[in-house]
């Protein structure tokens, strides 16, 4: 995944609901959450993490209303935020 001039990689086993809170984002070796990968990538002026980060230069938002991508076990943990 990408924000900004940013790459990471986005772990989705510990992509939990609703995601903008949850260390689920691997960068240099330590996890952060969506919300600190777009303010170091410097789109927190954006104020939709869903998107400010990218995947292959697609907003992350597209793939998960188009259901390529959800939030690990969603149907059990879901807060009902996302």
């Amino acid at each position: 995944i990408n924000c900004g001039q940013l790459t990471a990689e986005l772990h989705r086993d510990k992509f939990y609901c609703p995601g903008i809170h949850r260390e689920c984002i691997r960068y240099n070796n330590q996890f952060i959450t969506p919300k600190m990968f777009m303010i170091m990538g410097d789109k927190e002026k954006l104020k939709d993490w869903k998107n400010a980060i990218r995947i292959g230069g697609t907003k992350i938002r597209k793939f998960i209303e188009n259901k390529q991508l959800d939030f690990h076990k969603h149907k059990e943990f879901c807060t009902g935020r996302c």
